[in-house]
């Protein structure tokens, strides 16, 4: 139940995301972005959210396409047919409501809260890198993944610590990152909000601090 209620409201909030970013005629599209989170929750695990966000895809194209839609476990009429047909036209093609979906429904990727998954694990190190690198992998190929957070940890809570400080894989998620060509912006997380986190985990991530405004 969790999971289709999550799949029809993630599949509406989409439908108006791209209603917004149509009439604002805006170059990048808005979109709903649900996070992995962490430990034995549903949505932790990157095979879950990948399923969460195809699965609120699915809703979204079902939303723009068909005259009647399940919708708490009930077929019923369709009421976003309309919304969507004023965004997007009438009879839209599955090939369009697909496409539309993809550029509207991704997924938020916090590395620290994926390597909490270390507990878990039955391997070494090395192993537990390659199985989040060969996951990371799948996500981006199949264009999940639209918004980046990097904080570490030790893999076994999420304290927000500044990169480079704990275990976390950082270096080498956003080496594939960027091989994949995502181009968007990394949000990074420290939990002790003072400039030498900043500065420290800047320093791992090898880039640059700069002023911005006037805050320091």
């Amino acid at each position: 139940y969790g999971k289709q209620k999550t799949a029809e409201s993630m599949g509406e909030l989409a439908i108006e995301a791209a209603r917004v970013t149509k009439s604002k005629k805006l170059e990048n599209p808005i979109f709903v972005a649900p996070e992995n989170l962490w430990g034995d929750l549903y949505g932790a695990h990157p095979q879950d959210l990948k399923n969460i966000v195809t699965d609120a895809r699915s809703k979204m194209v079902d939303f723009m396409t068909k005259d009647e839609v399940e919708i708490n476990g009930e077929m019923r009429k369709n009421p976003y047919l309309k919304d969507a047909q004023k965004t997007f036209g009438k009879n839209i093609s599955d090939s369009r409501a697909k496409k539309i979906a993809e550029d509207h429904v991704k997924a938020t990727f916090d590395i620290a809260h994926a390597n909490i998954w270390r507990k878990y694990f039955k391997g070494s190190d090395k192993q537990f890198k390659e199985w989040m690198g060969s996951e990371v992998d799948k996500l981006t190929k199949d264009g999940i993944i639209g918004h980046v957070h990097v904080s570490d940890n030790f893999g076994y809570n999420d304290e927000h610590l500044p990169p480079g400080y704990g275990n976390a894989p950082i270096k080498e998620f956003l080496t594939h990152m960027k091989k994949s060509g995502f181009k968007k912006e990394f949000i990074v997380e420290p939990a002790h909000h003072d400039i030498e986190s900043l500065q420290y985990g800047f320093r791992h991530l090898e880039t640059p601090v700069y002023r911005i405004a006037n805050q320091t």
